[in-house]
């Protein structure tokens, strides 16, 4: 099944468990001002220590900026269409 693109992709909804793995995740990081990286790159990240943790193994995009932006980092969108969002964390 492919997801929905364009204005279809607007009606699914982010997973619950899905922010928590990843704002457990982000408890765990180092306060670094000028560091950046990208959501899509961070979210593999927490899906490889989700599942090693008993947590979600699976984190979308979509759940990554979320649980970001409620920790407060500062995300930059970049990229086609939002993907590869910048996270990066507030002075």
């Amino acid at each position: 099944m492919v997801p929905p693109a364009g204005p279809a992709a607007f009606t699914r909804t982010i997973q619950a468990d899905q922010v928590e793995t990843a704002l457990a995740f982000l408890e765990h990081c180092r306060k670094a001002p000028r560091a950046r990286v990208s959501s899509y790159t961070l979210k593999h990240t927490v899906e490889r220590w989700g599942s090693s943790v008993g947590a979600s193994a699976y984190v979308t995009n979509g759940a990554m900026v979320a649980a970001a932006i409620y920790a407060g980092f500062v995300v930059q969108p970049v990229g086609r269409e939002g993907k590869g969002d910048t996270v990066a964390r507030t002075v």
